[in-house]
């Protein structure tokens, strides 16, 4: 609401209107996405359909209306209601009280490794780094675990990176495909 009194100051109507119908749209085009959690997914489609109607009334009737503020209040409501179970499904205050050590801490990367091979990838790296890359890459591709999978695919692009005089030619190449591999699973690691 905070943001809209603001685009009111400096927009025209039409120019209001037009922002609404776009963020409309955006709002249309989030409905495509689903939720493993599906009291998630069921609050999200609420809180949605709330901001749309919303942004419909404040264009037909504006935001001065007494509609728009009827409307307001219950999406208010809706909204808190989102939000209430967002913060207490999904912790959001766990890492506020860590700090910087504790947090580098609870993420080191040795915390993912669970592979008995880790050991043999680092006794071999000292001795023959390419035979080392390619045991590691076998590892990665066979860890069931994304964290993990990730951790060592960008331990061997570094490595392409770090040693691309000595590795191979196209050195780089072969990193940004290891890198590559990691974007294109299109999920979410920490690292």
């Amino acid at each position: 609401k905070e943001m809209i009194n603001v685009l009111l100051n400096d927009n025209t109507e039409e120019e209001m209107n037009n922002l609404l119908n776009e963020y409309i749209k955006d709002c249309e085009a989030l409905k495509k996405y689903q939720f493993s959690d599906k009291a998630l997914g069921v609050y999200i489609a609420q809180y949605i359909k709330l901001t749309v109607q919303s942004y419909k009334v404040a264009k037909d009737k504006g935001f001065k209306s007494a509609d728009f503020s009827k409307d307001y209040e219950i999406y208010k409501s809706k909204k808190g209601k989102y939000m209430d179970y967002l913060y207490t499904t999904y912790s959001t205050d766990h890492f506020i009280k860590l700090n910087e050590k504790q947090y580098y801490q609870i993420n080191d990367k040795n915390n993912y490794i669970k592979s008995p091979d880790f050991s043999n990838y680092k006794n071999l790296k000292l001795k023959d780094l390419k035979a080392a890359l390619k045991l590691l890459d076998s590892i990665a591709n066979h860890t069931p675990n994304f964290q993990e999978f990730v951790i060592y695919k960008i331990e061997i692009a570094d490595q392409y990176v770090i040693h691309s005089d000595t590795l191979a030619d196209n050195s780089n190449e072969i990193a940004i495909g290891k890198y590559k591999e990691i974007l294109d699973q299109n999920r979410y690691c920490i690292y």
